[in-house]
């Protein structure tokens, strides 16, 4: 439950740290996992390019490649070397970052597959098509389809007080699909 909490209270400073422009309520939500993906290979490819600018500063301290001396030889001298190191410092951060994320991953899967079973337990298709249908009998195709997924966005916000509006969109879609696509 306090993970769920604290999951909830990530995604509420995520949304608040968001501007309010229309432009925003048009981002396509990214997993937990997702972003943990993108980390590892970010380090990955930080780790790389560190190897590569360490392998250039010990060719040129070495002696292998002979650059003219003057003002080029001694910036290379010292901006290879610390932009190495700090490649490798920005791997080693987004490794450690990798792990946190992980643990958030996991908590986020869980609270996915938790509030997918509980709108299923509680509503089936044909519970959410009467509602709508009582409310609207003209109702069918497109216009059906759009307010259904306005039915299962608003019971994901008012039942499960969900704060992200692309998660609510990302599970609407999920919802979706599990009741009226698989058959």
């Amino acid at each position: 439950m306090a993970q769920q909490e604290q999951l909830k209270k990530e995604t509420e400073d995520e949304t608040a740290s968001r501007s309010s422009s229309p432009e925003d309520a048009s981002h396509v939500y990214v997993t937990k996992r997702q972003l943990c993906e993108d980390m590892s290979s970010s380090a990955t490819a930080f780790f790389m390019i560190s190897a590569v600018l360490f392998a250039a500063t010990a060719v040129i301290f070495i002696g292998l490649l002979k650059i003219p001396s003057g003002p080029m030889n001694i910036a290379l001298r010292i901006l290879l070397p610390l932009m190495a190191v700090g490649s490798f410092m920005v791997g080693i951060s987004s490794r450690r970052s990798v792990k946190g994320l992980k643990d958030q991953a996991d908590d986020e899967e869980r609270l996915t597959e938790e509030v997918l079973q509980w709108l299923l337990k509680t509503y089936s298709a044909d519970d959410l098509d009467n509602q709508l249908l009582a409310e609207d009998p003209g109702l069918s195709g497109e216009e059906l389809s759009l307010k259904r997924l306005e039915l299962i966005q608003d019971y994901l916000v008012t039942g499960r007080d969900l704060p992200d509006p692309s998660f609510v969109d990302a599970l609407c879609d999920m919802l979706y699909t599990r009741l009226y696509e698989e058959v």
